[in-house]
């Protein structure tokens, strides 16, 4: 195993540390057990491979929270503060204004979601959990991802017997609102039986717990994707349903394999997180 690879798989559990407790002060002793650095080498390894310092990836990801919670819930700016790690509404709006040039209230008159964005989107509640995945990550564009996929599958090849339960996208950052290079995409797999044994890097396992998702049948292009994603937002957000957007990736499960189909002739199950209100 090259260093490289050995270093981009226990940032990435750093990544999935922080991106899980943006709201919360960063604990560098719990990284530095969850890594096994000295945190004089955690801070120098996260920065190379992140490209920014761990203050600075958590200040973002904590303006990029409360900026999807000012597009997509009607939830005050003193509450999006408050639920993204901030103590005051004060301090949430100069951190804001810094990030985006523009304080939240202008931010969510211009972006927030509007009555008339409903559609008849046909979309329904589901239970789901995805135990025991198999994964390879991306940062960068999601037109991209199709790296992680090939990654992913070349990896696990070996150690699959017969085909996966499941393929999935983990969707962790909103394109809206993140930078183009720094959007997290994670493709993963559920074996049709336990992988046992060491996976060969740069490949992980993960979970993602029994939750409740709002889903919709997506078919078509890669590039209309974006316009479905914003669609069962809207659907959800502006309904009378009891629920609203929860924090947890967004799963794009495939019913039809992509590398089959391309890129153009999608057929996935989208898949938002909830959370009853």
């Amino acid at each position: 195993m090259g260093s490289r690879t050995f270093h981009e798989a226990i940032i990435a559990r750093v990544l999935d540390h922080l991106w899980s407790r943006v709201e919360e002060p960063v604990d560098f002793d719990a990284l530095v057990e969850l890594t096994g650095l000295s945190e004089f080498s955690l801070h120098r390894v996260f920065r190379a491979l992140v490209g920014e310092s761990i203050e600075a990836h958590v200040r973002r990801l904590r303006v990029e929270a409360g900026a999807i919670r000012l597009r997509y819930t009607r939830a005050s700016v003193l509450d999006v503060a408050l639920d993204s790690g901030y103590e005051s509404h004060e301090g949430f709006t100069r951190a804001f204004t810094r990030h985006f040039g523009v304080p939240p209230t202008r931010y969510r008159h211009t972006h927030g979601l509007s009555p008339n964005r409903v559609s008849a989107l046909d979309w329904s509640v589901r239970r789901a959990a995805f135990p025991e995945l198999v994964y390879a990550d991306h940062i960068g564009p999601y037109m991209e991802v199709g790296q992680a996929f090939q990654a992913l599958f070349s990896g696990v090849a070996a150690h699959l017997r017969g085909p996966p339960r499941a393929i999935l996208g983990l969707s962790f950052d909103d394109p809206a609102v993140t930078p183009i290079e720094r959007l997290r995409y994670r493709a993963a797999l559920q074996p049709g039986a336990s992988v046992s044994g060491p996976l060969p890097q740069p490949l992980g396992r993960c979970s993602l717990p029994e939750r409740l998702y709002a889903v919709t049948r997506f078919v078509g292009s890669a590039s209309s994707f974006r316009e479905a994603y914003d669609a069962l937002v809207a659907a959800v957000v502006l309904s009378d349903s009891p629920y609203r957007i929860g924090r947890a990736p967004t799963v794009e499960l495939y019913l039809k394999d992509a590398s089959v189909t391309g890129p153009d002739s999608l057929e996935l199950d989208l898949m938002m997180p909830l959370e009853e209100h």
